[in-house]
């Protein structure tokens, strides 16, 4: 959903706010989104955004792999 919120987000020229729902999962802030076409995912340009609300207690109590599995 990030993705491609993100990828309207840009198209429409709007800022949008994500919410982080998973420690394992670094896309919340990049620029780039990953969409599906004809089974392939294809990175398009896409804008940052203005904010990301997180629930801070639940992500620094998940597992250490998940966290780990986002880096990078």
């Amino acid at each position: 959903m990030n993705d491609i919120t993100k990828y309207a987000a840009a198209q429409s020229k709007k800022p949008y706010i994500t919410i982080a729902t998973a420690a394992s999962m670094n896309g919340y802030t990049s620029k780039n989104a990953s969409l599906e076409k004809d089974g392939f995912k294809h990175s398009h340009m896409a804008i940052a955004p203005r904010a990301v609300i997180a629930d801070t207690t639940v992500l620094a109590n998940a597992p250490k792999r998940m966290t780990r599995a986002g880096l990078g």
